[in-house]
C-alpha cells in the first residue's frame, strides 16, 4: 500500500524503495508496472491512498470513494 501511494503521487523511486528491501533490484523494477497499474486504476476510481508515513497538507483523516449504482446488493 505504500508503494501505490507513493506511485499515485508520482513518487516512483520511493515506490520502488518499499520493493528493494525485500527484492532483488530486476524484481523491483519488474513489480513497478503493476503497482502503477493499481495507481492509476483506484485514481480513476476516486480512491486515493493516503502515505501514511508522510503527513501531506491535502489528505484528510477519511479517504474519499466514488460511488456508483450497483443492480444486485450481492457478488457474483
Amino acid at each position: 500500500m505504500h508503494a501505490i501511494a507513493a506511485a499515485q503521487e508520482e513518487r516512483i523511486d520511493v515506490a520502488r524503495e518499499q520493493f528493494e528491501s525485500w527484492l532483488p533490484p530486476i524484481g523491483a523494477d519488474w513489480a513497478l508496472a503493476p503497482v502503477k497499474g493499481l495507481a492509476t486504476i483506484f485514481r480513476m476510481a476516486g480512491l486515493i491512498v493516503p502515505d501514511r508515513r508522510i503527513r501531506a497538507p491535502n489528505v484528510g483523516p477519511t479517504m474519499a470513494m466514488k460511488s456508483w449504482f450497483v443492480g444486485s446488493p450481492t457478488l457474483h
